[in-house]
């Protein structure tokens, strides 16, 4: 199957949709498992999660944390920000995805939105003779 899927789709394709697999296992993962209240518990949380996610795509628990999750969802779950992702009851809402690949989409988007505003309004710095945002006034 797999050696199948890198004819018809090629090798870096291949490796996308393992990425992506692998991101959203380990989103549904943490979701299942819910929240934390220690570092250490948080810890053994993510080993879990990867430990499932390394089982699915028969790979090692590294690789998978390394190579098939998306650091975003690990920097989520350890801010205590993590979303509850419900498993797929059926349709794909007219996009393709299934409720759970939607919900996981959802959350990387908001999240990388928010980090390239974060380094656009970082990379600006405050020139002499430019106000700080909190300092701009609207003209009159």
């Amino acid at each position: 199957m797999n050696a199948y899927l890198r004819e018809i789709v090629g090798p870096d394709a291949f490796a996308k949709f393992r990425t992506w697999t692998g991101t959203v296992l380990a989103a549904m993962a943490l979701s299942a498992i819910g929240p934390f209240t220690n570092k250490t518990q948080a810890n053994t949380n993510l080993r879990r999660a990867f430990e499932a996610v390394a089982s699915r795509l028969r790979n090692t628990t590294t690789i998978c944390r390394k190579c098939y999750v998306h650091p975003e969802i690990v920097a989520c779950y350890l801010e205590g920000s993590f979303p509850a992702i419900e498993r797929a009851g059926g349709g794909s809402g007219g996009s393709g995805l299934p409720s759970e690949e939607r919900a996981v989409l959802r959350l990387l988007e908001r999240r990388l939105a928010l980090r390239r505003r974060r380094r656009k309004t970082k990379g600006r710095g405050n020139a002499p003779g430019r106000r700080a945002n909190s300092e701009v006034r609207a003209p009159h």
